[in-house]
């Protein structure tokens, strides 16, 4: 992974970064609160998604 190549220690400080260099973050800018807003729903989602699979049994039988 590119995280680990470019000396990360885990994928969410390389996300991190990567999100950081993709945005203004002069104080002036809605940027950065913007992004970390949409960033919050995607991780929000993420678990909703999970939370789910994991409470259908069929799922966790096949694992």
């Amino acid at each position: 992974m590119k995280c680990e190549q470019y000396g990360y220690k885990n994928k969410t400080e390389y996300i991190r970064d990567c999100v950081r260099a993709r945005v203004d973050l002069t104080p002036n800018s809605t940027d950065i609160s913007e992004t970390n807003r949409l960033m919050k729903r995607i991780g929000s989602n993420i678990n909703q998604i999970a939370m789910r699979l994991h409470s259908q049994e069929t799922f966790t039988q096949k694992i």
